[in-house]
């Protein structure tokens, strides 16, 4: 929001425009955005022409800027309000039921939420910095109500008296206090915004470092299962073995005898529990498993 001699040039997003006292140049009225800031506007002014009739005073720039504001609050409500079920739904799924959709829709609300609150801290930093200098906003309160031909200029112009420039003066600081005002008020509108925004972000973010630690464990137990079943294999394979030396074709009196069988038998499982006993117990003494 730039202010130059008559006119407030207006950039809000997609929202541009060239504000004056009484009459708003609009840049590419037909988007989307430009199309609700004119039905904003429009009913704005038609509520603001029955205030008129009433002998309330109403500035045209001042409706003009406060129309934009909240066609841009409102869009990023509703934008806001359109994420807010998403978000919801993630949380009560995650990170109970982890798969690859809900992890694909977790990346992109984060990301959805990520450019919202650029967008919001954007719009944020411009009201801050009209809000800091007391120049600008005497100068927006000075163009949006016509300037040197605004009532008040005209009546401190024309004072005749000390009361009358202190009237003056008075009603231009309370047509600037209600500039400050609405500033303040939507910079608040936006705060309350971004901090619902990045109350949604961290809990996405807590929400996925849940789901990394879910699969760091799960990952854990599938590495140890892979151990276990590994030391369960050196066992296994020693008795192949043994029972492989006794499988050749050699002549000894052991392969006529039924109690040697089930002697090599009963000593060969025996042999294998005891390996893999004696090795699992090792890797547990180590922290291994």
């Amino acid at each position: 929001m730039l202010i130059r001699d008559t006119v407030v040039l207006l950039n809000l997003g997609s929202i541009r425009a060239i504000v004056a006292s009484t009459y708003c140049y609009l840049f590419q009225p037909s988007s989307n955005d430009a199309q609700y800031f004119m039905d904003v506007i429009t009913s704005r002014l038609q509520t603001s022409s029955k205030m008129a009739a009433e002998d309330i005073p109403i500035s045209f720039g001042v409706e003009v800027i406060e129309a934009a504001l909240l066609a841009v609050t409102g869009q990023l409500d509703a934008e806001l309000m359109s994420v807010t079920p998403k978000v919801d739904a993630l949380l009560k799924a995650l990170p109970g039921r982890i798969t690859p959709e809900a992890l694909d829709t977790l990346r992109q609300v984060k990301q959805q939420l990520v450019n919202f609150e650029s967008r919001v801290d954007a719009f944020k930093e411009l009201l801050e910095d009209l809000l800091e200098e007391e120049e600008d906003i005497r100068q927006i309160s000075i163009v949006t109500r016509g300037g040197e031909d605004s009532d008040a200029a005209a009546k401190l112009q024309d004072a005749s008296s000390s009361d009358d420039v202190v009237n003056a003066v008075l009603e231009m600081e309370e047509e600037e206090e209600e500039v400050e005002m609405l500033l303040e008020y939507y910079l608040m509108r936006l705060e309350g915004l971004h901090n619902e925004a990045e109350r949604m972000l961290e809990a996405a973010r807590e929400t996925e470092d849940s789901i990394a630690l879910t699969l760091s464990n799960r990952r854990f137990e599938i590495n140890r299962l892979e151990l276990i079943l590994s030391i369960a294999a050196l066992p296994v394979a020693i008795g192949a073995l043994v029972s492989g030396i006794f499988g050749m074709n050699l002549q000894s009196t052991l392969e006529l005898s039924v109690v040697a069988f089930y002697l090599c038998t009963g000593l060969i499982v025996v042999g294998a529990v005891a390996v893999f006993w004696a090795i699992y117990s090792w890797a547990v003494r180590r922290r291994i498993l």
